[in-house]
């Protein structure tokens, strides 16, 4: 891959993550809570991402953070 095109995929990736965390906090609100739960993630992916992409960025992080937690 070219630099040019890392550098467009580095700036994809960030911009999808600073918009889930952003709705991920406005849903923490709407719930009147103090903390971020998995949950409020989730539902923020299922918001933001067409329903298939959705479903496996919810599975793959999932699991991430089940080996994450074994490990």
């Amino acid at each position: 891959m070219s630099s040019r095109t890392l550098d467009f995929m580095n700036t994809l990736i960030n911009d999808i993550f600073d918009r889930i965390a952003k709705e991920a906090h406005h849903l923490m609100h709407l719930r009147k809570r103090c903390t971020l739960t998995p949950e409020d993630i989730q539902k923020a992916v299922y918001i933001l991402l067409p329903e298939n992409l959705a479903k496996y960025a919810v599975t793959f992080g999932r699991e991430a953070v089940d080996r994450f937690v074994r490990s």
